[in-house]
């Protein structure tokens, strides 16, 4: 969609650019779309927001927020199996970080790090990065280990 262009690279030449009314020709055919469910309608940047309502100005815009996001309370066997992976992967880049962090590295070294771990264990940093930046997973994730270690040395003196 033009609104999710790089703004460093902004025409994409050579490369065309979806409209929201082509997707929606594209999906419906000749069928008439009436009503478009937001999920994550909070989040969503405003020029996303108003290129749906120019673009699409017949069909009702709904926030489905609060039809969608309790389905992911309940989690699948096969969900469950994902999160537990992807912890483990996680761990295993705070501790590659816990291992090589030095005076004087960058953020972005530190995040290197991560997404080394990350992907060599066959995790997916996009994923991590179109939620939360991995800076703050790793941030939350290492004051986690922190708290453990201290549990543990004010317990075993």
């Amino acid at each position: 969609m033009v609104e999710y262009r790089e703004s460093a690279e902004p025409e994409y030449p050579g490369i065309p650019v979806s409209h929201y009314n082509d997707v929606v020709k594209a999906a419906m055919g000749d069928k008439k779309l009436k009503k478009l469910s937001l999920v994550g309608y909070s989040i969503m940047p405003l020029p996303v927001y108003m290129s749906l309502k120019q673009e699409l100005p017949e069909v009702k815009l709904i926030k489905a927020d609060d039809t969608f996001i309790p389905l992911r309370f309940v989690k699948s066997e096969n969900e469950l199996s994902c999160m537990r992976k992807a912890f483990e992967i996680s761990e295993m880049a705070v501790d590659a970080i816990l291992n090589e962090i030095k005076p004087g590295m960058t953020e972005y070294q530190v995040i290197g790090i991560a997404q080394r771990e990350i992907y060599k264990h066959g995790g997916n940093m996009k994923d991590i990065l179109s939620t939360v930046s991995a800076v703050n997973v790793l941030t939350m994730q290492f004051v986690a280990l922190q708290v453990r270690k201290l549990r543990k040395m004010k317990l075993s003196s």
